[in-house]
């Protein structure tokens, strides 16, 4: 679908398109950045769960420019945005300007409420502030769609009390060193209490005598057996689910700074400069 058409600073004619995977006529000029799930996702068959359309700039037949924004395909109300490209030689003309205002206006026009990205380069941080984008945690940036000034009290809102999900552990020990799995496993739960989490488990297969030896040695007892769950030459075998409560647990203390890949110093001084955000 093309959108619109408009004059660059030099002259140049820039035609820019919405397109939704898979594109074969844009193979190989329009890429995805991830992957572990490039070909899906390319090829169209996250369709069903995921909407993600791209922008396209293009001056004459050359693909100067792109991104993307990935939403649930159901509900279109948050996104992250993604893939964002110029070409070297097509910088500082107002391209990735241009292909960003169509990817807020078509993301609002659609319902949408919020988007997130993240950036670690100040001249790209730059273009998103003027188009809406504000810092939020880390080195990530959020835009609120016209009429969601109230995203955090609505979409995020109290929802009644949350807990840390359960962690499965996995553990080998040889025999030489059965007399310290006390002491490993120990170590682990205290790693797991710092890290927030309540509930640590370990899946076992009933056959395995020495890891529920050590299991029940390191505090933990057996929960639940999952009948059959598991295939052994002499056929189908349980799979025991061991569990150690974790009491003194601490909380999850992070500063916002501490998300993502870290906020930059040029973000701390923007943030401090007074600024809190598009009005």
């Amino acid at each position: 679908m093309t959108l619109r058409s408009l004059k660059l600073r030099t002259g140049e004619e820039l035609v820019i398109h919405m397109l939704a995977p898979p594109f074969p006529d844009y193979a190989g000029r329009v890429d995805c950045w991830w992957g572990d799930i490039r070909r899906e996702l390319l090829g169209g068959q996250l369709k069903p769960w995921l909407f993600t359309p791209y922008f396209v700039g293009e001056i004459g037949d050359e693909v100067v420019g792109y991104m993307s924004y990935q939403t649930p395909a159901d509900t279109r109300d948050v996104g992250l945005v993604e893939f964002v490209m110029t070409a070297e030689k097509h910088r500082r003309k107002g391209i990735a300007s241009a292909l960003m205002a169509e990817l807020v206006h078509r993301f609002s026009d659609e319902g949408g409420q919020a988007l997130y990205l993240c950036t670690a380069n100040p001249n790209a941080g730059r273009l998103y502030e003027t188009h809406g984008f504000w810092y939020l945690v880390g080195d990530g940036m959020r835009y609120l769609a016209p009429g969601a000034q109230d995203f955090d009290d609505t979409y995020l809102a109290f929802c009644g009390a949350a807990r840390v999900r359960d962690a499965t552990l996995s553990f080998r020990i040889v025999s030489d060193y059965f007399g310290q799995a006390s002491e490993l496993l120990e170590a682990a739960a205290q790693e797991a209490r710092e890290r927030a989490i309540r509930v640590l488990q370990i899946h076992i297969a009933d056959c395995d005598g020495d890891q529920k030896e050590l299991a029940v040695k390191g505090g933990f007892s057996e929960e639940a057996r999952l009948r059959d769950r598991l295939q052994s030459e002499d056929g189908p075998m349980d799979m025991l689910i061991y569990t150690r409560i974790l009491p003194g647990a601490v909380d999850a203390l992070r500063n916002q700074g501490d998300y993502y890949g870290g906020r930059k110093p040029w973000q701390d001084e923007r943030i401090a400069a007074g600024r809190s955000g598009p009005a």
